[in-house]
């Protein structure tokens, strides 16, 4: 597997008090296990995964995405597999795979990313307003790809045992360092 090869994207909601229900949708590149995308909304359309699609799309590859092998492995959820996701996907030449129904392990680098998120960032806050969250939210998926390493190996050895317990962006800086070499 090399950078960019495959990436995940699946949604998760958390409750604002003063709001209800706010979804964030995140796209994860596997190899390096950085979030290269991601939206936050209060609702959970498709326009919101596709949201997410384009950040990482136009984060990661500047000239586009067509002819990179890109694969984007998902649920089977009703985004997803919406005409228009599709379409999307079509578009820019991205590969979609799904999980096979119920298995969650299909995208489980994806769901193991939220649930650091969930852990680190979300439980622990009770954010009042949607602005509180998104900024919140926003801080921690730039710490995470900039510094983040597992408190303890134990606490999080599968998922940054990949990446030898560096941060994603540092993960990367060595990888293509050593690539030039």
């Amino acid at each position: 597997m090399k950078p960019n090869e495959w990436w995940g994207i699946d949604m998760t909601k958390f409750l604002v008090e003063s709001l209800g229900w706010v979804y964030v949708v995140i796209v994860v590149d596997w190899f390096s296990r950085k979030i290269v995308g991601y939206s936050i909304d209060q609702g959970c359309r498709t326009d919101v995964w596709i949201a997410a699609l384009d950040k990482a799309v136009i984060e990661v590859f500047h000239k586009g995405t067509r002819a990179e092998e890109l694969h984007l492995m998902s649920d089977n959820g009703s985004q997803p597999t919406s005409g228009k996701f599709i379409n999307t996907c079509q578009t820019l030449e991205i590969k979609q795979a799904f999980t096979s129904y119920n298995n969650p392990k299909g995208n489980a680098n994806t769901e193991r990313m939220f649930r650091t998120m969930k852990e680190d960032c979300i439980w622990i806050n009770d954010f009042e307003t949607y602005d509180q969250a998104l900024l919140s939210i926003e801080k921690w998926i730039n710490f995470y790809n900039e510094q983040y390493l597992p408190a303890t190996t134990q606490l999080c050895c599968s998922w940054n045992s990949a990446i030898n317990y560096m941060s994603p962006n540092e993960f990367l800086q060595k990888y293509y360092t050593r690539k030039a070499a």
